[in-house]
């Protein structure tokens, strides 16, 4: 936990040991909750969002920051590279700082030098060896640090986004080393925004939001779920950028921007105060449609982090929600309780995304621990003029155990001011998204014989049929396949030419036959999609129609009379040759 306090003055106050208040500070709580064992010679990744908590626990785990509660055990000797600039001194050559990288490690003379030549060789380094190392660019910097921290097998290796300076032949290098290390029983924590560099380098995926774990499991498994939820804000920026600019006059209308409205929602007792007897509280949701669009678990860390689009308000001295705690069963949980706040009630910033819909199409689900009969306890929005009662929390029953749920709906701020503009989505599932004017109805795999298979052979025939329904005419629907190797890293992508959805023509089916198959042994994962005015000039898509992305897995396999390894791709050769006459 971090205090934040609100002057200089009180932070030097603090630093010096003299008596600070707790109301001249927020507490701040980048992890919270964390449970985690991490074995010997596994390769975890971490990955989240910037903010999530990723860096703050590595520093924990390299002792580089104390907890303020729980406990750390590390057995071994971690090597850290954290950050680029740090370790190697500037005006030090690359060969000195290395040398004394391992005088830092107990090894110096001959074996130094020996060390000293393999940390050469695997960075690539000879010709800038005796350059400072501030003349080095990013790349040059992190293949030096990575070489100098893996010439002696570390025992826990952590990295943290430095490979992300490098080029992609040094990271297919680099992950080549570190599974070598794990096999002798190095442990390898690996941060990273690159999920394919996660797949390719990590046995297992940690993915950390709001300093939580929210999911621990295989890496390509977490991976499209984090690949999902990343969608999802995207798809929800994008929305917006495109509503700012469809909106026109309307947009001057909106109290705070053209693509989000801020909302305050509170809870207060009906006669403008907090409750007799406190009330705890659990988790906050905004939904539409019954789709989370996000959540807080509210008293775990950054519960209160303003960058959220659901956040508490929590300005000690103003409102009434009690610190962070668990209840009997270890949830966490706050109180909203008498705590002399100014403003007697226990408040939740709520940003609502109008590219999604209208006001009125969102609630907020609450889960509590349901309020005293004794206390009648008011669910409230404020409309930028008043506070509107949404509804009145319920009391715990006898039948059900456990916390209360409860859904209030955002109806009453509905304007017909504000009409919507977003276009229809088909909800399905996290890993299924477009627009929705034209869908997917199925895809199957077949063979020459048309027969449906999911494993295939290299050098034959695979046809991926794909039965398609449009809902209006279209005069460029592009069909996509792309097939991606368990690293995540996409091994071919094939873009269809143009077909046509008409009056007369709503639905159909497109084949794509890969004649003959030259993908490699191996399993792989495929995506299918059906794009509004693709093609292969464009980085990617502008205007998904439906995307089933990573939704089907196949297996090609040698044919039983080849023995060899012929690679990812089998690709076609023409060999030609002579004979020299004596």
């Amino acid at each position: 936990m971090y205090r934040l306090f609100r002057s200089p003055r009180l932070r030097m106050m603090e630093a010096l040991g003299l008596p600070v208040h707790s109301s001249s500070y927020d507490e701040f709580w980048p992890l919270r909750d964390i449970s985690l064992e991490i074995n010997p010679g596994e390769r975890l990744g971490l990955i989240g969002r910037n903010g999530a908590g990723k860096s703050t626990l590595l520093k924990l785990i390299a002792d580089l920051l104390q907890p303020t509660e729980g406990k750390i055990a590390v057995r071994g000797k971690v090597q850290a590279l954290m950050e680029l600039g740090t370790g190697f001194h500037p005006e030090f050559t690359g060969r000195e700082n290395v040398m004394s990288s391992f005088a830092y490690q107990g090894v110096t003379g001959r074996k130094a030098l020996t060390l000293l030549d393999d940390a050469l060789e695997f960075s690539e380094l000879e010709d800038f060896i005796d350059k400072p190392i501030k003349t080095y660019s990013a790349g040059m910097y992190a293949r030096l640090a990575f070489a100098a921290a893996t010439a002696i097998r570390p025992e826990i290796l952590i990295i943290d986004e430095i490979l992300g300076a490098g080029d992609a032949y040094f990271a297919g290098k680099s992950a080549k080393r570190m599974r070598a290390l794990t096999a002798e029983g190095t442990t390898v924590l690996f941060v990273s925004h690159d999920m394919s560099a996660v797949q390719m380098i990590c046995d297992r995926a940690v993915w950390i939001e709001r300093g939580r774990i929210v999911a621990d499991g295989d890496p390509i498994e977490i991976g499209r779920s984090y690949a999902a939820s990343i969608r999802k804000q995207e798809e929800l920026r994008l929305r917006a950028i495109n509503l700012k600019l469809s909106r026109g006059d309307v947009s001057e209308m909106l109290t705070d921007n053209e693509t989000e409205r801020v909302f305050i929602v509170r809870f207060i007792a009906a006669n403008g105060g907090p409750p007799n007897h406190p009330v705890r509280f659990y988790e906050i949701a905004l939904e539409r449609g019954g789709e989370v669009i996000e959540k807080v678990t509210i008293g775990a860390s950054a519960d209160d982090d303003r960058s959220q689009r659901v956040h508490l308000l929590t300005a000690k001295g103003y409102m009434d929600w009690g610190p962070p705690q668990s209840d009997e069963d270890g949830r966490n949980c706050r109180q909203f309780v008498d705590c002399n706040g100014q403003y007697r009630h226990a408040p939740v910033s709520i940003r609502v995304p109008l590219g999604l819909g209208l006001v009125e199409e969102f609630s907020v689900r609450v889960m509590h621990g349901g309020c005293s009969g004794a206390d009648e306890l008011l669910c409230q929005v404020f409309d930028g003029v008043e506070y509107l009662t949404l509804g009145k929390l319920h009391s715990p029953t006898s039948s059900v155990s456990g916390p209360l749920s409860q859904t209030f709906s955002f109806e009453p701020l509905g304007s017909e001011a504000h009409p919507s503009t977003s276009e229809s989505t088909i909800s399905r599932s996290d890993f299924v998204y477009g627009v929705g004017t034209a869908w997917i109805d199925s895809v199957d795999f077949v063979n020459v014989a048309g027969e449906s298979r999911r494993v295939f052979a290299f050098n034959e025939t695979l046809t991926v049929q794909i039965h398609w329904t449009a809902k209006s005419n279209i005069a460029s629907m592009a069909f996509v396949v792309c097939f991606y190797g368990m690293d995540g890293r996409c091994v071919t992508q094939v873009v269809s030419p143009f077909f046509f959805a008409t009056d007369n023509c709503r639905s159909g089916m497109v084949e794509a036959n890969f004649s003959p198959l030259i993908i490699g042994k191996g399993d792989y994962i495929v995506s299918v999609g059906i794009f509004d005015g693709f093609t292969e000039g464009q980085v990617a898509g502008e205007k998904p129609l439906d995307v089933q992305d990573r939704q089907y897995r196949i297996k090609v396999i040698s044919p039983v009379d080849i023995k060899m390894d012929r690679g990812l791709v089998v690709h076609p050769v023409a060999w030609t040759g002579r004979s020299n006459e004596k």
